[in-house]
């Protein structure tokens, strides 16, 4: 029988109950030994034969402004180049939540309804990620499945609770990868590596509107079902 230390239980509950995607970032950058950190930690998510299929490509600086301007620039002007097809459509409760969590940015940050310029600011902030200094665009190897995605999914979360543990704040990005062979283009990632997202990190504004709410999460019974017979 494994022996829980109530420490570290208590100080996980902290981290999953504080953990939220920011969406206004400082200028400050962290240092390079948190963010080594962040990616070493992380490098512990489990995955699939243990094949960690996972490639960083961390931009910061001159790279991270680079690829920003490359983004704004072909918002609007270009089609979207995926290379992991996004849904189609959002359904039934998966389009309820989608739709509870636009709300709620854009009461927070007093875009109204109607303001369709209001709404296309705030789609760019996300290509230029949210003023965060720093952002790691994760691709992963195309020859190794579906299976390969699960394993990266794993990693981003594995990401975010570990930035969270460390006092940085970051948020998961899937809007980028609609421009893949820009970010492929920007930071020479291979051409047999699909690009899946970003993730963001800095240290959070907490004057921003754009913080100043909290989505929801389902509860359990929603979506656990239980057989023990």
């Amino acid at each position: 029988m494994t022996h829980v230390m109530p420490e570290v239980a208590d100080g996980w509950r902290r981290i999953v109950g504080g953990r939220k995607s920011c969406r206004g970032f400082t200028h400050d950058e962290l240092p390079d030994e948190v963010l080594l950190e962040v990616f070493t930690l992380a490098q512990r998510s489990a995955s699939w034969c243990n094949a960690q299929p996972w490639s960083v490509a961390l931009a910061s600086g001159q790279a991270r402004l680079r690829l920003a301007k490359s983004l704004d620039a072909a918002y609007g002007s270009r089609s979207p180049v995926w290379d992991i097809e996004p849904p189609m459509d959002y359904l039934d409760v998966h389009q309820e939540r989608r739709q509870a969590a636009g709300a709620l940015l854009y009461r927070a940050t007093g875009v109204p309804r109607e303001d369709m310029a209001g709404r296309v600011e705030q789609m760019r902030r996300i290509f230029e990620f949210f003023g965060a200094p720093h952002v790691a665009v994760i691709s992963v190897a195309e020859d190794l499945g579906a299976y390969a995605l699960v394993d990266v999914g794993a990693y981003l979360a594995t990401v975010l609770w570990t930035a969270e543990a460390l006092g940085v704040a970051a948020i998961a990005q899937a809007a980028p990868a609609r421009h893949s062979d820009l970010l492929r283009e920007v930071l020479d990632i291979a051409p047999r590596q699909r690009v899946v997202g970003c993730i963001a990190l800095g240290y959070p504004d907490p004057a921003h509107p754009a913080n100043q709410f909290r989505t929801d999460r389902a509860d359990p019974d929603e979506v656990l079902r239980v057989h023990s017979a």
